[in-house]
């Protein structure tokens, strides 16, 4: 059912900026750390992530006497620690902050069991659609070994973007400019790497045999190839690796957002005006050690 309002109207003060505050107290929940301030008192309780939780550490800080929370009063005052404890649990229940999760961020990279079977199967994606959100493409990458196969066709002139995976943040993508087919890796402000391959007229298929070789460290061969004729291929850094994509996912023959590779701004979409009949994703081994794509289960424990 649908909860009722929550929390103090501060229409008050807006009215009248003397009046007091309604509220005399503030609780927090982030990640399983805890806190509540009542007046000049807070209570605080830090669960390292990933490290078993305990319930029952807290500290005590006087804000006025110590603004930097220096000095832990917790022994000197239990029954006034007793008390700010069960406020913070009034609150915590009545919204929801119980139960406490500190696990690390690494299961922001898991998946539920029914995912699990999505994240390793082939996936072929088609233009003319909206993006594909990156919660969906990016597991297919993230880590791992995979091949990327498009056919597209090619005649003089033609420029525009074959695909973009990613945003201006982190990404992969492939484009048609000045007589070559450019696949650029970037991954971050610092990492940026790019293939140029001579583009010929006719149909093609773009092929990137992607390996993730463990320690953050991938490689790729880029090709151009008609029926089993290689027509020009060459080697791309695509080291470090891709943990996720957070932010834009896939776009097929533009690149509706910010840009993956910076050739490609100031462009609009840069839309390709040939022929691109689909992109698809075949998902390969995850690299050895990798923390990405485990089961949820594998995160989901008390130490």
């Amino acid at each position: 059912r649908t909860r009722g309002h929550d929390g103090v109207s501060f229409a008050p003060m807006l009215r009248d900026g003397a009046a007091p505050s309604a509220r005399d107290r503030q609780y927090y929940e982030l990640e399983g750390n805890r806190g509540l301030i009542k007046g000049k008192w807070k209570i605080a309780s830090l669960q390292p992530p990933g490290s078993r939780i305990d319930l029952d550490n807290w500290l005590l800080f006087d804000l006025e006497a110590d603004p930097t929370e220096c000095h832990n009063l917790a022994a000197q005052h239990p029954d006034l620690l007793r008390d700010l404890i069960a406020a913070f649990d009034e609150d915590a229940f009545a919204n929801n902050a119980y139960p406490l999760d500190n696990r690390t961020l690494v299961r922001a990279l898991t998946h539920a069991p029914e995912r699990l079977d999505q994240v390793n199967r082939v996936h072929v994606f088609y233009p003319g659609t909206e993006g594909y959100q990156s919660i969906r493409v990016s597991p297919l990458v993230a880590d791992r070994d995979y091949l990327l196969t498009l056919p597209f066709d090619y005649q003089p002139g033609f420029e525009g973007v074959l695909f973009a995976l990613g945003d201006s943040l982190k990404g992969v993508t492939a484009y048609v400019l000045q007589g070559c087919v450019v696949v650029h890796y970037n991954s971050g402000f610092l990492n940026k790497h790019t293939v140029r391959l001579p583009v010929r007229p006719g149909a093609q298929m773009l092929v990137i045999a992607h390996k993730a070789l463990g320690k953050m460290r991938c490689e790729a061969q880029v090709r151009l190839t008609a029926g089993n004729t290689v027509l020009a291929e060459g080697p791309l850094n695509m080291s470090p690796a891709i943990l996720m994509l957070n932010g834009e996912g896939l776009d097929i023959g533009l690149d509706r957002k910010t840009k993956v590779s910076a050739e490609c701004e100031g462009r609009g979409s840069f839309a390709y005006p040939g022929r691109i009949d689909w992109l698809r994703i075949e998902p390969g081994a995850q690299a050895a050690g990798s923390i990405v794509n485990q089961a949820e289960i594998a995160v989901q424990r008390d130490w």
